[in-house]
């Protein structure tokens, strides 16, 4: 009985996959990933993350302290008489990071390659990051941020004077180091072209994860409110500590893996990966006695 064609193609991904887990073949994917721009990865020049209203209730109450204190220190009153200086209810901070740098990603290990799909032109492949002991151990993204916050005038020690208001911007800013010690991304290809001598891959998708016990961010305060050294410290740790900052770098490096030129390049690679590997080892041309579906 003929084999179909998912089973031929998955024979041919059976005898490839594991190759490019080989450091001594030419086609090793650590090092493709270093060569094709992959790792070290910035964003284009100008990009940022943003992380808009950053209202944990952890966070939150780490705002009034600041607020407090910049009151306090200013060399002249931002309230009038005897209002306070509060935070705004219910508005977190922003966080902007700038000056992305991605490493770490060459440290990966395909686990697996599987044609899900019945004409076998649909692959899923699965790759493991940070389990290669000769390579960074950690993916890690560092930067720039800045981080605001929102005070306003109030005749208590709550609130503001009208209801609504926007608040003053207080600004601080640094530099951050995120390591994610295990992580895997799940790639969708599909098979563009399939003929005699020919083999054509796109990238359609990426996704990737990591649990956050995996992930760490240490941030570095290089320019605060005027003598708000401990109420903004405490304000900035518990902002890069929560879940919801935790989530959304996961977001983002989802963002950035899944662009058309990152996309691109993973078709790319893929492809001439598999391409080479079929001549190499005489697995061209295809013709109809290689499958029944030819």
């Amino acid at each position: 009985m003929s084999e179909t064609q998912q089973q031929f193609i998955q024979d041919i991904l059976n005898k490839v996959y594991p190759y490019l887990n080989q450091p001594t073949n030419e086609f090793y994917l650590p090092k493709y990933l270093q060569k094709n721009g992959l790792d070290p990865y910035s964003p284009p020049p100008g990009s940022t993350w943003e992380i808009h209203n950053l209202n944990d209730q952890s966070v939150l109450d780490q705002i009034g302290p600041v607020c407090s204190a910049i009151q306090i220190n200013a060399d002249t009153n931002p309230c009038s008489g005897a209002q306070y200086y509060n935070a705004v209810p219910n508005k977190g901070p922003d966080i902007t990071l700038s000056n992305i740098v991605v490493t770490g990603v060459s440290n990966a290990y395909v686990e697996s390659a599987t044609a899900v799909s019945s004409d076998g032109y649909t692959i899923e492949i699965v790759v493991n990051f940070s389990t290669l002991s000769n390579f960074q151990s950690s993916i890690t993204v560092t930067g720039n941020f800045s981080l605001t916050l929102y005070c306003c005038c109030g005749t208590g020690q709550t609130g503001c004077l009208q209801s609504g208001a926007p608040g003053s911007p207080e600004v601080g800013s640094g530099t951050f180091v995120i390591k994610i010690s295990s992580s895997s991304a799940k790639g969708t290809i599909q098979i563009t072209d399939l003929a005699e001598g020919t083999l054509d891959l796109e990238a359609k998708s990426v996704v990737y994860t990591a649990d956050a016990k995996n992930i760490s961010i240490t941030p570095t305060i290089t320019s605060i409110p005027k003598d708000t050294e401990k109420s903004y410290n405490n304000l900035v740790q518990e902002a890069f500590g929560s879940p919801d900052t935790l989530k959304f770098v996961l977001a983002q490096v989802n963002v950035q893996l899944n662009t058309q030129s990152a996309l691109n390049l993973m078709g790319s690679i893929i492809s001439k990966d598999l391409d080479a590997f079929l001549q190499a080892n005489h697995q061209y041309p295809f013709d109809k006695s290689s499958s029944a579906a030819f």
